[in-house]
């Protein structure tokens, strides 16, 4: 039983630090969805960021970005990674989102239904 509560605690804090903004994380949830978004296949990150782009607001943002000197050496790497960072980091935080609904659904099921 004790167990159980023990599993329950930390689901409900999985589910309330990554879903509830107003939970001050400490930049967990960034770290985690960084990590994650740097690992995530590039099938996965391309329709994203290809989805990203179409933003008038982002692609007029990127235009004005790539005219910095550190970011066009940053652009000119091999490393596609690199230059969807970005992208992957917003697949990162949608991940992370999932693993909170999960998270938060299992805690029901324990909480309730168990």
């Amino acid at each position: 039983m004790i167990e159980i509560a023990k599993i329950k605690a930390i689901l409900f804090f999985i589910a309330i630090a990554f879903s509830n903004p107003f939970v001050p994380d400490f930049g967990t949830q960034f770290i985690l969805a960084f990590a994650i978004g740097m690992v995530l296949p590039c099938r996965i990150v391309r329709p994203l960021h290809e989805f990203i782009l179409k933003i008038p607001q982002i692609r007029k943002f990127e235009k004005h970005v790539k005219k910095h000197k550190r970011v066009r050496e940053i652009l000119k790497s091999r490393n596609q990674r690199v230059k969807t960072v970005v992208s992957r980091v917003l697949a990162g935080y949608i991940v992370t989102y999932i693993i909170a609904l999960l998270a938060g659904l299992a805690y029901i099921y324990l909480e309730f239904l168990y």
